[in-house]
Formats: structure tokens, sequence, C-alpha cells
């Protein structure tokens, strides 16, 4: 017997539409995390074609090297298996090279929005290293500040040129209203660091943009280097970005626990003789996790990182075959990518432990659209389309009892109450189901009510015969 005891209701004013799968669904965005908020971030790097960019990490992509080709849908690829290991924030690599591939990826945002994804939200990880390589910028200097302004803008441009709608901002990164920023080592290409302030970045962010995106008007949250005390004297927050081997290392820095952990790491690709920290099938990522959610009071969690390639320590989707070692290189080294041979091994720890770290419920849902006529002939037959998105940390799929409910209710007394399965789309078999973020639609059979009336059809996310998340209450009138 259905409970209707614990319905939720919230009426939603959504427009019908005649085609729904060709529907532009932008949606606002959770616009950003207060100070104490868990939040789950790993670097995101942008440097690859089919030919070029990194090439030699020891451990291939499912799909194949040659089909990371820094095209939108493959894009589209990478934000899904970011989004299907529950990860709240990408940081995403800034520099002057292959600046085409980042505008796509920023293309795949807009496209996956569109559709009524949820994406993780972004930041700029600025990478002085690679920009002022061999150059030693003299921060005093007016048009040195300038420069270096002019490298997060040109993240921001970007993003915009192709995130036109008016919810775009809402994806950007924010803690307590403030746009996250992120810098790796800025102390190893500059000089007079000391010279360039807190207000010479938010002013010159400010000028350039908040006339069209008020959130530029809120200042800036800068996270940089734990372990290179170096750095700008306005940090807001400290990680260990690339600065050590480990698998599992948290520190805290202005009341701010951060943890990062790490896969693996092996190099031995690009470097003679390198380093390599084994994987050993997953167990250590996994032991790195259980040390995070046993200790006390831990804020952040960055995972480094999501798809670093040549130094192997991403958590994509990956060959679990043998690792890679590129011809010439005069190493030894041995390692295994999943105990259980599961390109996913990576993910789904990173799901798990995101679950148990982050303040989000299980199962919840938010309606997007329906195509629901308000008026239907009686003891008619139906078919009608409903968009909603599975907002919680778990899966979606026809493992579990997770349905659509549909309720026809007349004067508060139930008349029909009927259930739609998950339809496992060949998209949806590749991920496991319905990940947190992502829309699905079901194609809804449903026969009117034999009397006339005007009835409150109820259409919801539903687990063990209980309705979860926000449901649609439409008034339809039965001639």
């Amino acid at each position: 017997m259905f409970q209707k005891t614990i319905l939720k209701f919230s009426v939603l004013s959504i427009v019908a539409i005649s085609t729904i799968c060709h529907a532009e669904l932008f949606t606002k965005g959770r616009g950003g995390f207060s100070i104490d908020d868990p939040i789950v971030s790993t670097s995101f790097f942008h440097w690859y074609t089919a030919d070029a960019g990194q090439k030699v990490g020891p451990w291939r992509p499912l799909e194949g090297r040659e089909n990371w080709t820094g095209s939108v849908q493959w894009w589209k690829g990478q934000i899904k298996q970011t989004m299907l290991a529950n990860i709240d924030v990408l940081y995403v690599h800034l520099i002057m090279e292959m600046q085409d591939q980042r505008v796509n990826l920023f293309k795949a945002y807009s496209e996956l929005r569109a559709q009524g994804y949820d994406v993780p939200q972004i930041a700029p990880f600025l990478d002085p290293m690679i920009i002022w390589l061999g150059q030693k910028a003299d921060m005093s200097k007016p048009e040195r500040k300038q420069e270096l302004i002019s490298q997060y803008a040109r993240f921001f441009d970007q993003y915009f040129s192709v995130n036109t709608d008016k919810h775009a901002a809402d994806y950007l990164a924010k803690i307590d209203g403030r746009l996250v920023l992120v810098t790796w080592h800025v102390h190893v290409n500059t000089t007079n660091l000391d010279s360039f302030s807190r207000d010479d970045l938010e002013k010159g962010l400010a000028k350039r943009f908040a006339g069209k995106y008020p959130a530029f008007n809120n200042g800036i949250y800068m996270i940089t280097t734990r372990v290179s005390e170096t750095t700008f004297s306005f940090v807001d927050e400290k990680a260990f970005l690339f600065e050590l081997h480990g698998y599992h290392v948290q520190s805290e820095f202005k009341g701010i626990v951060t943890a990062m952990v790490k896969p693996g790491y092996w190099d031995q690709n690009v470097r003679t003789p390198g380093y390599c920290l084994p994987r050993a099938g997953g167990v250590n990522y996994r032991s790195a996790w259980e040390q995070v959610l046993t200790s006390s009071h831990v804020h952040r969690v960055y995972i480094e990182s999501f798809n670093e390639y040549d130094e192997g320590s991403g958590i994509y989707a990956g060959d679990p075959g043998p690792c890679y070692i590129h011809p010439g290189q005069d190493n030894d080294s041995t390692d295994r990518w999943s105990v259980s041979n599961d390109p996913f091994e990576y993910l789904k720890t990173t799901a798990a432990g995101a679950r148990a770290f982050n303040d989000r419920v299980d199962y919840d849902a938010t309606p997007l659209l329906h195509d629901v006529p308000s008026k239907m002939a009686a003891k008619k037959a139906y078919t009608v389309n409903v968009v909603i998105r599975n907002q919680g940390d778990l899966l979606w799929n026809n493992k579990g009892d997770v349905k659509l409910c549909q309720q026809w209710m007349l004067s508060g007394d139930t008349v029909r109450t009927k259930f739609t399965a998950i339809d496992m789309t060949k998209d949806n078999l590749f991920y496991g189901g319905i990940y947190r973020g992502c829309p699905t639609t079901f194609k809804v059979s449903m026969v009117s009510p034999v009397k006339s009336g005007l009835y409150d059809l109820m259409i919801g996310m539903s687990r063990n015969g209980k309705y979860f998340g926000e449901t649609l209450n439409i008034k339809v009138k039965i001639n």
C-alpha cells in the first residue's frame, strides 16, 4: 500500500512543452558554499587532444588515450564521471596553451546544463610555473599586477563566452559568497610578491565583470599551496596541491582542515628515474578515504587529481589491464589498477567517500519539466514526459526500488496509483544508473480517471513505497 502520509508537496510552476528532449533546461545552481561546508574538490586538466598534450601516462583510459580528443562531446563524458563520483568542485587548469580545449570544456558545461544537468562548480587553477616559465615577474610593477589579474580574467571571459544564460555565474565556485581562485607555486616565477594585494585582484576582477555579474563585487577566496609557504599574503585556505607523495595528508590553516587524498603516482614514463607510489588495486585510495572519514573536523577533501595523466594520479574510468610502459623507459615498477578489474574503481570509492563526508541526503529529486495536459478526456490513455533530476548521493537504477510514482486524487482521496521504472538507456547502463545531478526523462503511460472533476495529479520519485524529494502537484480537469 502506498504511504501518502509522508508526502512532501512542492507546487512547481512549470511550463508544459511539446518536445522535452530538445528543451533548454538551464536551472539555478547551488550558488556556493558556506565556510564550514564539507567540500570535495579535484584538479581538472585540459591539455588533451587525440595526439597532443599529455600522452604517455601509465594508466590508459577505458576508451583509449586516442579518444581523449578535447572535443565538447568528450568533455561531457569527463564531467559526467566527476558527477558520478559526487565531486563538488573542479579546479580547472589555467595556462596559455591548448585554450581551445578549455573553451570546449566550458561549452560542454553549457550544453549539459541546457539538458538539465546540475554540474560541479568550477574555479580557475592558475599555473604560474608554466605561464611564466623561465621568467621572474616583479609584482611591484603595475603592468605585472595587471598581467596576473588578466590570467584569471581570461578564464572567466572564456567561460562566459559560451555560458550565456542567466544562471551561468551560479556554477562558479564560491565560499561565503566569494569567488574561489586557486594558484600553484606562485613564488617560483615572481619577485616582490607581497606587493600584490587582495585589493589589487578583487578590484581588477570587479572592474572587468561586476557590471554584468554581481558576484564579482563580493571579493575572492584564495586557495593556494600548503608546503610552499611563500605565496600570496592574503590566502584564505591552503591545500597540498601537487607538493608531496602520499595517499593521505591533512593540515589546518585559519581553522579550515583540508585533507588531500591520492590514489597513486607514477611519472616514470616521463622522468628518469621518476617515482612510483603504487595504487595496489585501489587499496591505498580506499584507506586514504577511511582516514578522512575517521578524522574529526575535516572541512575539505582535495583529490589529486581527476585526470592528470603523465604523472598517473587520475581517478577517471581507466583500463584495468596492465600499466603502460613507454618505449625506451628503463623502469621495472609494477602496479595494478583495480583488485576487481573495475574501470570505475576510483570513481566508486570517491562517490562512497564523498557520500559519507558531505551533507547531502542519499535520496533527493527535483522535477524540471513535464508536458501533462491541464485537461483530459475521461477514461483515456495518455503518454506524457516528465524530466526529473537526481539530487542525492546514491544512484537510481533498476536494482533498487526507485521508481516514478503517479497518483490521481479527488477531494483528498487517492483514485489510482501507478509506478514507472527507470529507463536504463545506454548512457545510464554505462554509468550504472542516474547519478547525482543527472536528469532523466520518464515516458509515463497513464489512463485518466473515469469520473469527471478537477483532480490533483501527484508525480514524483519514490522508494519502497514512499516519496522522496520534490513532487509535482498538477491540477487536471477531467471531462
